[in-house]
């Protein structure tokens, strides 16, 4: 198993599939986090606008 472990560091191959690895995770929980804001942002802008149009007084209309 030492053998294998040693192997498969000096080879290139192990460190492109390595990096591959960590770009492709990175990519996916920077979206996930941009999704998981976008949600919550437009969640609070659709209860503004819920709250704009059924008390319009409050928000400066007449």
């Amino acid at each position: 198993m030492r053998a294998f472990i040693t192997a498969f560091t000096r080879t290139e191959s192990g460190a492109v599939a390595l990096d591959w690895l960590l770009l492709t995770a990175t990519a996916i929980g920077l979206a996930i986090g941009g999704l998981t804001m976008m949600q919550s942002n437009a969640a609070d802008v659709s209860d503004a606008s819920g709250d704009a149009q059924s008390h319009p007084s409050e928000f400066g209309s007449p």
